[in-house]
């Protein structure tokens, strides 16, 4: 994020958006809270102290707005900040998961920035047992398409992802379309 951020920031301050209306959700889930040291280093030397940075919080439902229901029965309430956003650019990484088949993408919005009673849902046993819910499955994957379905609901305008290798290694970069990219 360090490295890509800065070019981000360049571009929009080239399309007349200023520093002061930017705001970087970091996309937690539920896991815990990023440690100021850790978002100055997600913001790199450039931007600390620049542009604004803030954790997401899955637990607190004045931070989050309901913005429907999935096909597969799962509440997407997401983070307000975001929600509210005119601009929503999502970056990440890419790489195999456990039972999303991969990270990046959609994965920024659920579960990065949902309720924990979204993630809870969508990370159902039914799901997470479904037979497609494996490594490198997208196709079919119950949980994958769930997610991809509740960040379309949101509206992501942009994403840049990282492709890695198992050694954590950089293979390529790729923005654009949720899906597409």
């Amino acid at each position: 994020n360090s490295k890509i951020l800065p070019i981000v920031v360049r571009e929009l301050k080239t399309a007349g958006i200023g520093e002061e209306q930017i705001t970087v959700v970091v996309a937690l889930g539920v896991h815990r809270s990023a440690t100021q040291i850790e978002m100055d280093e997600i913001l790199g030397n450039e931007l600390a102290g620049k542009i604004k940075i803030m954790n997401h919080d899955p637990y607190d439902e004045n931070k989050l707005v309901y913005i429907g229901k999935t096909t597969y029965g799962t509440p997407i309430e997401v983070n307000r900040t975001v929600y509210e956003a005119d601009l929503k650019i999502a970056i990440g990484k890419a790489e195999t998961h456990e039972f999303a088949g991969f990270s990046g993408g959609r994965k920024s919005v659920l579960p990065g920035i949902c309720s924990d009673k979204t993630i809870k849902i969508n990370h159902r046993p039914e799901m997470i047992m479904h037979e497609k819910a494996a490594i490198g499955i997208i196709e079919g994957n119950p949980i994958s398409e769930d997610m991809l379905e509740g960040a379309k609901m949101l509206g992501i305008n942009f994403i840049i992802n990282v492709v890695l290798n198992s050694a954590g290694e950089h293979l390529g970069v790729f923005a654009g379309d949720l899906e597409e990219a």
